[in-house]
């Protein structure tokens, strides 16, 4: 299965120099992985998802921490990172335009159905107690 996002990619994003460290590929994995949890496997990747993976890596790469506000001198550096959330992570609006890709607009094109029933299960006949 194809990497929704490779290392050169993600430097790219970030618009800086990265090697192909540890750190910077575990972050594009565990993006990858919440897009996986949330979508599945895709072959080929949809755009959505690869903007999606390397939009959440940067977060994460940017700000480890996940502070929410930096004091330095007179400067104040206020990030959109959520309460209480660091690391790698998935917004609202990500999780929204993931599930809008599976479900498509009018339905569902490229996955399961919004709001599909469960499986199934039958009763036990009782008369093969």
């Amino acid at each position: 299965m194809p990497d929704i996002a490779t290392v050169e990619e993600f430097a790219s994003f970030l618009q800086s120099d990265l090697d192909a460290a540890t750190a910077n590929l575990l972050l594009l994995d565990l993006a990858e992985g919440l897009i996986v949890a949330e979508i599945g496997e895709q072959d080929p990747w949809p755009a959505v998802a690869k903007s999606i993976c390397l939009a959440s890596a940067a977060r994460a790469y940017v700000n480890p921490d996940g502070l929410r506000q930096d004091t330095t001198g007179s400067t104040t550096a206020v990030f959109n990172a959520p309460a209480g959330v660091n690391g790698v992570y998935l917004t609202a609006a990500e999780l929204a335009a993931l599930n809008d890709w599976v479900n498509g607009p009018g339905g569902a094109t490229h996955g399961k159905p919004q709001g599909a029933f469960p499986v199934a299960y039958s009763w036990p006949d009782p008369a093969q107690r």
